[in-house]
């Protein structure tokens, strides 16, 4: 792609970012970047994968869960600031975007996954992304069956152990790794959302948990190989369904002889 026209699109980023909290309108990028709106708007959309108002809007929101968390400002400051005319405006774009209500962020510190920056680099773009990982531990019922409910309660306590244990060597940021927790969904199934990597670092990791996960388990006396699959999928705002899309993956990488995974 032409130089100038990523130029172009940077130049509408940078724009946006110096700005996030002060009033502009679509002409004042266009005018910053040097080109017509109405060209600029179908350029944005072409490089970028939406609108300039849709990127604008989802910025705002984002920075505004920062200050919610953070700062002392209450709701209608932080409406105002990020150019909402009011509270109920600013609470029903919240709730749209994130699925729970501004305040609910203010009282209880929840985390949400936020849309950073976008950052262009030879007509790519090079935004970190967050993935859902759904990890399924092969075979539990046999597990259970052959060495007993004991042996299969302590594999799961051991597989999140290790699998933590590759994030925290690989300084991976995860959901709720504050808490150093794994979120278990029903009975041999993790779920997990790795935060601001790309997709060669998710392939990369899950080579690892796997090579992690297949050391053999002992417990009381009693030696196993346990080993999981792994559906992953891109975890972002926009993503409808992503637990069905990373569990598809999950069934295609059993299918494809387990102690697998795959990105779909």
């Amino acid at each position: 792609m032409e130089n100038y026209l990523i130029e172009c699109i940077q130049k509408s980023l940078e724009y946006i970012e110096k700005n996030i909290d002060n009033y502009f309108s679509l002409e004042d990028i266009a005018n910053y970047a040097n080109y017509s709106l109405s060209y600029l708007y179908k350029l944005f959309n072409l490089i970028v994968g939406m609108s300039i108002k849709e990127y604008v809007r989802k910025r705002r929101l984002s920075e505004s869960v920062k200050d919610l968390v953070n700062s002392n400002m209450n709701i209608l400051e932080i409406s105002i600031k990020y150019q909402y005319n009011s509270y109920e405006s600013y609470s029903r774009a919240f709730k749209k975007e994130f699925g729970v209500c501004p305040s609910e962020v203010k009282k209880k510190g929840i985390n949400l996954l936020l849309f950073e920056p976008i950052k262009l680099q030879g007509g790519i773009i090079m935004e970190k992304k967050n993935y859902l990982f759904l990890i399924d531990i092969d075979k539990f019922a046999n597990i259970n069956k052959n060495y007993g409910r004991k042996f299969g309660d302590f594999v799961l306590f051991k597989i999140p152990e290790r699998i933590k244990k590759i994030l925290a060597i690989e300084k991976i940021e995860y959901e709720d790794s504050k808490n150093a927790k794994l979120e278990r969904m029903g009975g041999d199934e993790f779920i997990l959302v790795l935060k601001n990597i790309d997709e060669q670092m998710a392939k990369n990791i899950s080579e690892k948990i796997l090579r992690e996960v297949s050391n053999p388990i002992i417990y009381e006396g009693i030696e196993a190989k346990v080993t999981v699959s792994i559906g992953i999928t891109e975890y972002a705002i926009y993503t409808k369904d992503p637990y069905n899309i990373a569990y598809d993956a999950l069934i295609s990488a059993k299918k494809d002889g387990r102690n697998n995974y795959k990105i779909s």
